[in-house]
């Protein structure tokens, strides 16, 4: 579902429809919400206690692109390459160059999403063919885990950003765990970055540093007391800047 969400809405699809609700097998939603759907309600949001792992991490997804606005100039920033260490593959093809094999780093998702003119939301996960395959064979079977692809380190080449002047962090909306992301190098048009991928959506969220001079002016107020020209004949205007400001 998050795999659907992330890669579909990032190329313009509106709506999704998932199905299905309520069933033995492919329910979104627990059954607990369904069956305390007629009680009285508990202290606070009963849906985010009872809706279930799905729900919840949907919730986390949406949570993670709060406070986006309007965005007047879009901007499209690129990734320049991929790498890995350990050559983790979907399959090994046949040994001849006709048929190679396919790396995971070659069905690495890459979604950004612009949430303001500085702040980047970017879903990243390998695209394995295999939904169904178990990874952790000594799993119990009643073990849902068992199917998750083994995180490995990918890094990143990301263009068209202040890397500079930017903030880096990572966050798994499966499990709502933080993940460790390491900036390898910093330009002025770009970020490499090492960050461990799994075959779920992990958010990599990219914050630039407004410039200076953008803070100081949004943040500017006149002096409040009376102006008087000059001598000369020149109004003289004195200005207030916030210590806020003035300490970034």
């Amino acid at each position: 579902m998050l795999r659907s969400l992330t890669a579909y809405v990032n190329k313009g699809v509106s709506a999704l429809h998932f199905y299905a609700a309520s069933g033995p097998r492919y329910s979104l939603i627990d059954s607990a919400f369904l069956d305390a759907a007629g009680a009285p309600a508990a202290a606070g949001d009963r849906g985010d206690v009872t809706g279930g792992e799905t729900m919840t991490a949907v919730r986390r997804l949406v949570g993670a692109l709060d406070g986006a606005r309007p965005v007047r100039r879009p901007r499209q920033i690129s990734l320049r390459a991929i790498s890995d260490t350990h050559g983790h593959r979907q399959f090994d093809g046949d040994g001849t160059p006709a048929h190679p094999p396919l790396y995971d780093r070659e069905v690495l998702g890459f979604f950004p999403y612009q949430l303001d003119a500085h702040r980047f939301v970017i879903p990243i996960y390998v695209m394995t063919r295999d939904l169904g395959h178990v990874y952790d064979t000594e799993a119990p079977a009643s073990d849902p885990r068992r199917l998750d692809l083994p995180a490995a380190t990918f890094r990143l080449h990301i263009g068209e950003i202040d890397g500079e002047n930017a903030r880096i962090a990572a966050s798994d909306p499966l499990t709502g765990a933080k993940v460790a992301v390491k900036v390898v190098e910093r330009t002025p048009s770009g970020l490499v970055v090492d960050i461990p991928a799994t075959d779920s959506p992990r958010l990599l969220t990219i914050e630039e540093r407004e410039p200076l001079i953008g803070r100081c002016c949004r943040e500017l107020r006149l002096w409040p007391t009376p102006v008087r020209p000059s001598r000369e004949g020149h109004h003289r205007l004195r200005w207030l800047i916030p210590e806020s400001s003035s300490s970034n």
